[in-house]
């Protein structure tokens, strides 16, 4: 019987990379006064090498560790376990390639646009920042020393966090613009 979790936790990973980048476009494009438009280019951007990254990241994670464990536990032998030990490897270098950028450099680079923008409260660039700090502190970590407990369990956990805060605070900020804008056509429409 064909097993079919890893497509569905595939499949799964592949939406939450695609909902993450458009919410990244909206709101990059969202500064329109300069220099935080500017800014909002520059950390789009990094958001869009981020998401190659990711997607690539998740292909390798999802489909190929999956083949390479399957052989493995098939047929035990020192060829397919360094084979699959080469596709573990290439995971993680893609994994510390998307912390440096999706959870570092992107983050880093919209903490920059808000502060340069007047749009939205500063605190929102300042966690913006901060999380893109932790994040570039943990990929480079990560690719000095390799994986640990450090970048794995904290700096890791705590910037991803922070940035999906992050993410949903200026989702909330843009909901509330947009229904501010709307406010006088309805009060027009209600007039006539």
């Amino acid at each position: 019987m064909l097993d079919t979790a890893p497509c569905v936790r595939w499949a799964s990973a592949k939406t939450e990379v695609a909902h993450t980048f458009v919410g990244l476009v909206v709101i990059a494009r969202s500064f329109d006064d300069e220099p935080g438009a500017s800014w909002g280019r520059v950390a789009l951007s990094a958001a869009v090498l981020g998401a190659a990254i990711g997607a690539a990241t998740v292909f390798i994670d999802g489909m190929g560790n999956q083949a390479a464990a399957t052989e493995w536990a098939r047929k035990p032998d020192p060829g397919t376990f360094g084979s699959a030990s080469a596709v573990a490897t290439i995971s993680l270098s893609m994994f510390t390639g998307l912390m440096f950028t999706t959870f570092g450099l992107t983050p880093l680079l919209f903490g920059v646009t808000g502060l340069a923008s007047r749009q939205y409260p500063k605190w929102l660039g300042y966690l913006a920042l901060l999380s893109g700090l932790l994040g570039i502190l943990a990929g480079s970590i990560q690719f000095l020393a390799g994986f640990s407990g450090l970048t794995a369990n904290i700096l890791f956990p705590i910037s991803s966090i922070a940035f999906s805060v992050w993410t949903l605070l200026m989702g909330l900020q843009l909901w509330k613009r947009g229904n501010r804008s709307t406010e006088p056509v309805r009060e027009a429409t209600a007039v006539s």
